[in-house]
């Protein structure tokens, strides 16, 4: 968030400005194709480890050291 405030305010070559800034749809297409559906199944996974995690807590501290 820093790095963006300040690429918005300064004036060197670096500098961004909102109002140059467009979407490349191609790019966007390509990017949620890829990561949509891998974004999907990295909320699964975690959704599933929790719900393991909270299951075996129910059993003790020895079963989740184990």
């Amino acid at each position: 968030m820093l790095v963006l405030f300040v690429t918005l305010r300064t004036n060197e070559v670096y500098g961004l400005s909102l109002i140059e800034v467009k979407i490349d749809v191609p790019s966007l297409k390509r990017v949620l194709v890829l990561g949509l559906p891998g974004g999907i199944q990295m909320s699964i996974t975690a959704f599933s480890s929790m719900f393991v995690m909270g299951y075996i807590n129910r059993f003790g501290s020895a079963c989740m050291a184990g």
